[in-house]
C-alpha cells in the first residue's frame, strides 16, 4: 500500500481549523478594561473599589469579583481567595494586616468566561492611625497623658501639643502640664503619622484630640445664724494657684434636698442670707456649677439655726 502525503498546504489549513473549533464565539477571549484600585487605603479598616477604567466591560457580560490576599512581598504565588470577598468593594480587616491583597474581575456571559483581568497588588497592609486617647483631669497644674494605638509601631510619628490650634514651644511627648496660660482654652494634642514604601509610595495622615482646661475648685461654706430662723452664709469658690477673686461661676445653695438659692459667683465669695428657716440643724449644701474657666464643686456642712 502506498503511503498517503500530505503538502504543507494542507496541513497548515487544517490546524487552523482546528484552533477555530477549539475556541467557540461565546467562549472567545474579549478585550477587558484594566482594574484599578480606588478610593482607598493599604490600612485597616479602609475601603479599596475595583473601579474598571480606559475601556466597558464585553458587550453582554457581567463582572464577578474575587478578592485575594498575598504574603508580604505580594510573590505571585502567594494568593489566595479571601472567603466571602466577592464584591466590587472590600474593607480590609485585621486579617489583612501585613499581608497584600489584588482583586481579579472576570466578565461572564452565558455561563462563560469571556475575560478576565487582575488589579495591581496593593503594599502590605499597615494599622490605621487613630486620634490619640487622652487622659488624665484638665485642671491647671494636674498632667494629661496620651496614648496611641498599635499603629504608632509601624508609622514615624510626630506630636505637637497645641493651644488653640497653636503648636506649645517644646511640648512634643506624651505627657502635658497644665498652666495657667491654659485655663478657659482649648489643648489639644497633634499626631502627625508617615510612612515610606519601598515604591516610593509616602502616606501621611494627622489626627487630634482635644480637652478644655479650666481651673480647678474647691467649695468652702461658712456662716452661723445670726437670728431666730436666720442663717448668714459665705460662699467661697478657690481656685488653686489663681487670685483669690479669680473664680466666677453659677451658685446653688441647698437646705437637704430642697433647693433655696440661686445665685451667682462674680468674685471668688458671695454672701447668701437666708431666712425662714426651722429651728434646729440644717444641713446645708453649696454647689459651685463654675463654667468654661473654673471646674465646678460642692461642699456640704451641719448649721444650727436659733
Amino acid at each position: 500500500m502506498t503511503p498517503r502525503t500530505w503538502s504543507l498546504p494542507f496541513l497548515v489549513a487544517a490546524l487552523l481549523a482546528s484552533v477555530v473549533l477549539t475556541f467557540t464565539p461565546a467562549q472567545a477571549a474579549s478585550a477587558m478594561p484594566r482594574i484599578m484600585l480606588t478610593g482607598g487605603a493599604a490600612q485597616v479598616s479602609r475601603t479599596y473599589t475595583a473601579t474598571a477604567y480606559d475601556r466597558s466591560f464585553p458587550s453582554g457580560s457581567t463582572p464577578r469579583y474575587q478578592w485575594y490576599r498575598g504574603n508580604h512581598q505580594a510573590s505571585s504565588g502567594s494568593f489566595y481567595p479571601i472567603s466571602g470577598a466577592t464584591g466590587k468593594r472590600y474593607t480590609l480587616r485585621d486579617a489583612d494586616h501585613w499581608y497584600t491583597v489584588k482583586v481579579v474581575v472576570k466578565a461572564v456571559r452565558n455561563g462563560y468566561v469571556v475575560g478576565q483581568n487582575d488589579s495591581a497588588t496593593t503594599n502590605w497592609i499597615m494599622y490605621n492611625m487613630a486620634p490619640p486617647v487622652l487622659s488624665g483631669t484638665p485642671h491647671v497644674g494636674q498632667t494629661i497623658t496620651a496614648k496611641l494605638g498599635i499603629w504608632a509601631t509601624e508609622w514615624d510619628t510626630s506630636l505637637w501639643w497645641r493651644r488653640t490650634g497653636n503648636p506649645i514651644p517644646g511640648e512634643n511627648r506624651l505627657t502635658y502640664k497644665v498652666r495657667a496660660a491654659d485655663a478657659g482654652k482649648e489643648i489639644s494634642l497633634l499626631a502627625i503619622g508617615e510612612y515610606h514604601f519601598p515604591n516610593g509610595v509616602h502616606p501621611i495622615d494627622r489626627y487630634a484630640a482635644r480637652m478644655r482646661m479650666v481651673w480647678g475648685t474647691k467649695a468652702i461654706l461658712k456662716g452661723a445664724s445670726n437670728g431666730p430662723g436666720k442663717l448668714g452664709l459665705t460662699a467661697i469658690a478657690y481656685a488653686q494657684g489663681a487670685p483669690p477673686s479669680a473664680a466666677r461661676g453659677r451658685l446653688a445653695i441647698y437646705d437637704g434636698s430642697r433647693l433655696v438659692k440661686r445665685t451667682y459667683i462674680q468674685r471668688g465669695n458671695k454672701v447668701v442670707r437666708l431666712s425662714g428657716l426651722r429651728r434646729g440643724t440644717h444641713k446645708i449644701k453649696m454647689v459651685f456649677v463654675g463654667g468654661s474657666w473654673f471646674a465646678g464643686s460642692r461642699v456640704t456642712r451641719t448649721f444650727t439655726v436659733r
